[in-house]
C-alpha cells in the first residue's frame, strides 16, 4: 500500500515557512534606521537614486527618467543603469495605489527584503531540481538566509537593482539547466528555450555586467551536447539558437530608447547596441553550428566529425566577428575599458568600497574576515567544492551540477577580484555548499550526517556577525552629541539633504528632464545621488564617478585639492555651482599637507583665516557658512570630542560686499563679523588688509548684518578699524549676493 507523501510535503513547507521567515527578519533588523519621524532613509547613494527615477516614473508616467538634467550639472547626462528595475518597480508602485511620494517611498524600501526574501524561497525549489533533494533545496535556502553577500545587498532601505540579481541568476540556472535536458523538439522544449532567452536577455536590461551569463553559457552547451547522439545534438544546437535569438530580439527592443545609444556609444559598462550585437552574434553562431551538413558529406558516418563541423562553423563565425571588433575601434575601446573597469585601472574605481578585493582589503578587517561574512567559513573551500561539482556533473552528464559548478567558479572567482559581485556569487555558493553537505547525507540520518550538518551549520557563524550587531544596536536621540554606530552618517546625510531642500533655492527639472536647472552644488562624489533626490538639486559630481564623463569627476577631484581661493571660485562659477557641501574626505582631512586647501579651511576652519608654517592665511571672502550638521562621535572615538568638526557643512559661493573707506595710508585695516551658527555655535568673521599708498581700502565680506533663516545669523555690525578709530557698517543681503561696493564711513 503507498504511503501518502502529504506528510513529507508538509514538512518541507513548515521549514521553508521558517526559513523565509528568518531571511525576512535578517534583512529587516535595522529598519529603525531607515524608517525615522522625518522621512525614510535609503542606504546609500545609489538607493537614493532609484528612488529618484521611481519618483520621475510616478510623477510623468509612463514615461521614466532616460536623461537626467540633475546628473553631471550643468549639461545634464543619461543614467548609466539599464531602467527595467525602476520602471518594474514603477509599475508595482503604481497598480498598488502607491502614488504619493511618502507612500512610495516606504514601500520601495521593503522591496529588496521582499525580493530577496523570494529569491531564498525559490532557491530551495531549484536546489530541488539542480541537485535532487529537498534537503539540498532547504539547506541551500537556510544558507542564502544568512549569507552577507546576499543580506547587505538586500536589506530594508537598500533600494538597489543588484537584489534582483540573485533571482536573475537563479532563473538562468534553473531554465538553462531545463533546457539542457530536453531530448524531443517538442513545444515544451521551444518555450523552455523562450524562457531561457528572456532570462538571459532580461538579466543583461537589469545590469549589463549579465553579459557574464550569456560569456558562461557557451561552454555549457558544448559540454553538454558533444557526448549526445546526433539527433539530440542538433536539438541541443538549435535550441540554443532559438535562446539566443530571443535574447537579442529582447535586448534590441530594450535599447530602442536608450540615451547611451542616441550619443552613438557602444560600451560594455552601460547598455547600448554593443550588447544585443554579441548576443546577435553568438545566435548567429549556433546558427551556423546547427545546420544539418551530412548531405554535403555522402558516406560519412563519424559523429565526431560533424560535431567537428559544427564546432568549426561555430568558431569561424565568432573569429570572423572577434576580427571586426578588433578593426573597429569603438568596440576595441569598449573592450578595453570593461576590463580597466573590471581591474580597477581607472581612478573612480579604485576608490569605491564595493571594488575592493574579497580577501585583500583596506577597510581594517583582518585577512579573510570579510569573506567569511560574506560566505561563511567555508569562503576558501568553495572554488574546491565548485571543481569537485564540476567532476561530478561530467561524470554523471548531469547538466544541473555542471551549470551550477561554472556558475559558482566564475562568479566567486569575478568577486575575488571585485567583492560587489557577493551578491550574485551568493547564489551558486549556497547551492554548491548544499550539495556538498547534502552528498554526505544519506536517507535515514546517521551519527555522522548530523555532525556533518551541525559543521556545516556552526561554519556559517561568521555571517551572524553583522546581523547580530544590527540587531543590537541602539540608536540614540537625534539631539544627542554623540552617536553609537559609524552607519548613521546617512541619517546626518539625508538631514542636511533635507534643509538644504527647504531652504535654499528652488532648481526646475527635478520632475522635468527638458528644462535646465539654474545651479548646481559641488561636493564630493559619494554625495551626489543623496543630494539630487532627497535635496533635490543637481550636483557637478556623483556616485557615477567618471563613467558620465571624465571633465566633471577630475574638475571636482581637482576642487578638493585646490590652495587658491580665486581658482576654486572660478571653477565654481565654470560649473554654475552655488553652494559647495563639504565633509572630510580623504582630500580634506587635517593633515598638514592639507591645511592650505581651499574645502579643508571651509569644513575645518569655517573659511576663518588660520595660520600655516608660521604663515598666516586670511580668510576666505567667496564663502560663506549657512548650515552646518550635527557632529559624530563615535563610541570608540571618545578622545575626538570637542575636536570633530560638524559631520556636513554646507557654504555659500557670494561675489561678497565690497567694503571702501579710507585710512592712514599703509596702515592695518580689519573687519569682524560676529556669527551664530544654526548650531549656536559662536564665530568671529574677520578679515584684514593694508591701505594703500592714498589711504584707501577695500574688503570683501561673504555675510550679510540683515540675515534670513538660510546663513549664520549675524550679531550686530560689521566692525572696522582703522588707525582712526572703529566705525560699524550695514550690509544689506543684495550687496553680498551682487557684489555691491559700500562705503564704510
Amino acid at each position: 500500500m503507498p504511503t501518502s507523501r502529504w506528510p513529507h510535503r508538509a514538512l518541507v513547507a513548515i521549514a521553508l515557512a521558517a526559513i523565509t521567515a528568518l531571511a525576512v527578519w535578517t534583512r529587516s533588523v535595522d529598519r529603525s534606521v531607515v524608517f525615522r519621524p522625518a522621512g525614510v532613509v535609503f542606504y546609500g547613494g545609489d538607493a537614493s537614486y532609484h528612488m529618484r527615477r521611481i519618483a520621475y516614473g510616478l510623477e510623468r508616467f509612463p514615461r521614466h527618467l532616460a536623461f537626467d538634467p540633475y546628473l553631471h550639472h550643468p549639461e545634464g547626462a543619461p543614467a548609466i543603469w539599464p531602467p527595467l528595475f525602476d520602471v518594474a518597480v514603477t509599475g508595482v508602485l503604481r497598480i498598488a495605489g502607491a502614488t504619493a511620494l511618502e507612500r512610495a517611498e516606504h514601500w520601495a524600501a521593503w522591496v529588496p527584503v521582499v525580493l530577496g526574501s523570494a529569491t531564498v524561497t525559490a532557491i530551495a525549489f531549484v536546489g530541488r531540481q539542480l541537485l535532487g533533494s529537498w534537503l539540498a533545496g532547504l539547506l541551500a535556502a537556510f544558507l542564502l538566509s544568512i549569507l552577507g553577500g546576499h543580506v547587505r545587498y538586500s536589506r530594508v532601505g537598500l533600494l538597489d537593482h543588484h537584489v534582483a540579481l540573485g533571482l536573475a541568476v537563479l532563473a538562468t540556472l534553473s531554465i538553462g539547466a531545463a533546457l539542457l535536458r530536453r531530448q524531443r523538439s517538442d513545444a515544451r522544449s521551444w518555450l523552455i528555450a523562450a524562457g531561457f532567452g528572456t532570462a538571459l536577455g532580461g538579466s543583461i536590461l537589469l545590469w549589463p555586467g549579465c553579459l557574464l551569463f550569456m560569456a558562461l553559457w557557451q561552454p555549457i552547451q558544448w559540454l553538454s551536447v558533444q557526448t549526445r547522439p546526433p539527433d539530440e545534438r542538433r536539438l541541443g544546437l538549435r535550441l540554443a539558437f532559438g535562446a539566443h535569438l530571443v535574447a537579442t530580439v529582447l535586448l534590441a527592443f530594450g535599447c530602442s530608447g536608450s540615451p547611451w545609444v542616441e550619443r552613438g556609444e557602444l560600451t560594455l559598462t552601460t547598455l547600448s547596441w554593443l550588447q544585443p550585437i554579441i548576443v546577435g552574434a553568438l545566435m548567429l553562431a549556433w546558427g551556423v553550428a546547427s545546420m544539418d551538413l551530412r548531405k554535403a558529406v555522402p558516406g560519412e558516418k563519424s559523429a565526431a566529425s560533424s560535431l567537428f563541423r559544427s564546432l568549426l562553423g561555430y568558431g569561424a563565425v565568432l573569429i570572423l566577428f572577434s576580427g571586426v571588433a578588433a578593426t573597429f575601434a569603438p568596440m576595441r575601446s569598449s573592450v578595453t575599458a570593461a576590463w580597466g573597469w573590471l581591474a580597477k585601472d581607472e581612478t573612480f574605481q579604485a576608490s569605491v568600497a564595493e571594488s575592493k578585493p574579497l580577501f585583500f582589503r583596506d577597510d581594517g578587517l583582518g585577512f579573510g574576515a570579510f569573506a567569511h561574512e560574506m560566505f561563511s567559513w567555508a569562503a576558501s573551500l568553495v572554488p574546491i567544492l565548485a571543481i569537485a561539482l564540476l567532476i561530478v556533473g561530467i561524470r554523471r552528464r548531469d547538466p544541473g551540477r555542471l551549470v551550477l559548478a561554472i556558475f559558482t567558479l566564475a562568479l566567486f572567482g569575478v568577486t575575488l577580484l571585485q567583492a560587489r559581485f557577493a551578491d550574485m556569487a551568493s547564489v551558486p555558493v549556497a547551492l554548491t555548499l548544499a550539495s556538498a553537505a547534502g552528498a554526505t547525507v544519506a536517507r535515514r540520518f546517521g551519527r555522522w550526517q548530523i555532525a556533518w550538518m551541525a559543521a556545516v551549520i556552526v561554519g556559517t557563524w561568521p555571517c551572524w556577525t553583522p546581523i547580530r550587531e544590527q540587531a543590537s544596536r541602539s540608536i540614540e536621540d537625534q539631539g544627542s552629541p554623540r552617536l553609537s554606530a559609524s552607519d548613521l552618517y546617512p541619517l546626518v546625510l539625508y538631514g542636511t539633504a533635507r534643509w538644504i531642500r527647504e531652504n535654499t533655492p528652488e532648481t526646475v527639472g527635478f520632475f522635468d528632464a527638458s528644462e535646465r536647472p539654474e545651479y548646481g552644488l559641488m561636493c564630493w562624489w559619494d554625495l551626489g545621488h543623496v543630494l539630487q533626490y532627497t535635496a533635490r538639486r543637481p550636483t557637478v559630481v556623483d556616485n557615477f564617478g567618471d563613467d558620465l564623463g571624465g571633465d566633471n569627476f577630475e574638475d571636482a577631484l581637482l576642487f578638493h585639492r585646490l590652495e587658491e581661493e580665486a581658482a576654486a571660485e572660478a571653477l565654481l562659477d565654470r560649473y554654475r555651482a552655488r553652494y559647495v557641501v563639504t565633509r572630510i574626505t580623504p582630500e580634506t582631512s587635517r593633515r598638514a599637507e592639507h591645511l592650505r586647501r581651499v574645502v579643508t579651511r571651509l569644513h575645518h576652519f569655517d573659511g576663518l583665516g588660520i595660520a600655516v608654517d608660521e604663515v598666516r592665511l586670511p580668510a576666505l571672502a567667496g564663502f560663506r557658512l549657512i548650515y552646518e550638521s550635527r557632529r559624530i562621535v563615535l563610541e570608540n572615538q571618545p578622545e575626538q570630542v570637542g575636536r570633530t568638526p560638524a559631520a556636513y557643512k554646507v557654504f555659500e559661493h557670494v561675489p561678497g560686499a565690497i567694503l571702501t573707506g579710507s585710512a592712514p595710508p599703509d596702515t592695518r585695516v580689519q573687519c569682524g563679523l560676529r556669527l551664530t551658527t544654526n548650531r549656536n555655535r559662536a564665530l568671529t568673521w574677520i578679515a584684514e588688509t593694508l591701505a594703500d599708498a592714498n589711504g584707501h581700502y577695500s574688503i570683501r565680506v561673504p555675510y550679510a548684518t540683515e540675515t534670513d533663516a538660510a546663513q549664520a545669523r549675524a550679531s550686530g555690525l560689521v566692525e572696522v578699524r582703522t588707525a582712526n578709530g572703529t566705525i560699524s557698517v550695514a550690509v544689506p543681503e543684495a550687496a553680498v549676493r551682487e557684489g555691491r561696493t559700500i562705503e564704510a564711513r
